[in-house]
């Protein structure tokens, strides 16, 4: 069902007299604030204006191209800027009013300048985090310039299951939620400075520790998609273990 439905997606931008995508395995799609859709894809981002594809890949010659022309992961953040995530050349940031791709802070650059960045979010406090695919999650607080580092650590207390991030999402009552590839689903509650860990073997309703979607709904309703193919239907504060 998983691979159908994505060929089907993809022969819907293939087939399109829209004009030409640069690759039709679409990893990530936004809306930014001007109503342009966003495309990453495994070569190349495309920014759709209704007619037609602009395409953006990574130039070697130029400094302000894409770092990695795989793109994994996209945000359009609270200002309307573009996060972009990639495979091997880590974040980039492309100003929306200026229309260009812009240098990043150095201390951001270099701690994330060859990491697959797999998932971004933009949590009600205005910080951006990044997950990767090996090294945990980044932190960015924009206003302090300031980045924190939150991996696996067996000797430290609050510390990740493993640092093979799959997807980050924020719920309503402010819980970030962290999906993993194979460590199973985090809930990390900020204000407290408390991480909890759910699995297979949890007295929770995860049916896999391999977690590949989250969406959270009202009614402090969660929804997890985990693989082997399966979903999972919570309710945030009515199990056992008080997910």
């Amino acid at each position: 069902l998983h691979t159908a439905y994505r060929r089907q997606r993809q022969m819907c931008i293939r087939d399109s007299p829209i004009g030409d995508i640069s690759q039709n395995s679409i990893t990530s799609i936004v809306q930014d604030q001007k109503g342009f859709l966003w495309f990453g894809t495994k070569y190349g981002l495309n920014k759709y204006n209704g007619v037609s594809f602009q395409t953006f890949l990574h130039n070697s010659d130029d400094s302000t191209s894409l770092t990695n022309s795989s793109v994994e992961s996209l945000l359009v953040d609270q200002e309307g800027n573009i996060w972009v995530g990639t495979f091997g050349g880590g974040i980039n940031f492309y100003n929306l009013e200026n229309q260009a791709f812009e240098v990043l802070h150095p201390i951001l650059k270099s701690a994330l300048i060859h990491e697959n960045v797999i998932s971004i979010l933009e949590d009600k406090d205005g910080d951006i985090w990044f997950g990767t695919e090996n090294s945990g999650i980044f932190i960015w607080n924009k206003k302090k310039a300031n980045l924190q580092h939150f991996n696996a650590d067996k000797n430290k207390n609050n510390s990740l299951p493993t640092n093979h991030i799959s997807k980050i999402e924020q719920d309503d009552q402010g819980l970030i939620w962290i999906g993993t590839w194979g460590g199973g689903l985090c809930r990390y509650n900020k204000e407290k400075n408390d991480l909890t860990v759910f699995n297979a073997k949890s007295d929770v309703n995860l049916n896999h520790d391999i977690v590949r979607a989250i969406h959270t709904g009202k009614e402090d309703r969660l929804w997890v998609g985990t693989q082997p193919v399966s979903y999972t239907h919570l309710r945030a504060h009515e199990t056992k273990a008080n997910l």
